[in-house]
């Protein structure tokens, strides 16, 4: 199985680090899920976000090739 849905984890953890400024916010996500919405982390960057991003390269589409 896959970890959850493809493409969220980044803007999510943008979301929750603008909710909780103060929190150490983690995204765990497969390479293709990063991929999906890299253009974020611009926004990230822009906003200067500590968000840390934890890459899981399986070399393959996990949620994709599940299905």
């Amino acid at each position: 199985g896959g970890l959850g849905t493809m493409g969220y984890g980044l803007p999510a953890a943008i979301g929750a680090q603008i909710a909780h400024p103060d929190a150490l916010v983690v995204d765990i996500a497969g390479e293709a899920s990063i991929l999906m919405n890299i253009q974020e982390m611009s926004t990230a960057v822009q906003f200067m976000l500590p968000v840390k991003i934890f890459i899981l390269n399986n070399e393959y589409m996990g949620m994709v090739r599940q299905w």
